[in-house]
């Protein structure tokens, strides 16, 4: 299946779904290789992961947008707020978007979010 009709042939929800096991593979994948990311619970549509003190939050998104993500610095630094953002269809629904972030395909939305969780929650943090 190419990535516009991974796009165009599913509903929010469906797409929502798949989005979520795609990021779930990823970061399962991450953990293999850092035993600093640890899996906290899963459920239909979500997931919470915990490293080095950092909670991740993975859920269904609400009003337009398919995967919501809140990662919190639980030890909260001082002037540290939670990373917030949501996935969505671009406007002319052929990408995905990251907000805030960049558009583009399935893979490469999946790969910034996972990038960006793991360099927010490393020791340097």
């Amino acid at each position: 299946m190419n990535e516009n009709d991974l796009l165009a042939g599913r509903t929010d929800d469906e797409l929502s779904r798949e989005l979520f096991g795609r990021l779930f593979v990823r970061f399962e994948a991450a953990r293999k290789k850092d035993s600093s990311l640890h899996v906290i619970d899963v459920w239909a549509v979500g997931l919470k992961l915990s490293r080095h003190g950092s909670l991740l939050v993975v859920n269904q998104g609400q009003q337009g947008r398919l995967i919501e993500v809140t990662l919190v610095w639980t030890h909260k630094p001082e002037g540290k707020k939670p990373w917030r953002a949501a996935i969505g269809r671009s406007a002319d629904g052929n990408r995905l978007t990251l907000i805030p972030g960049p558009e583009g395909t399935v893979d490469d939305i999946i790969e910034e979010v996972v990038r960006t969780v793991l360099s927010k929650t490393g020791l340097q943090e």
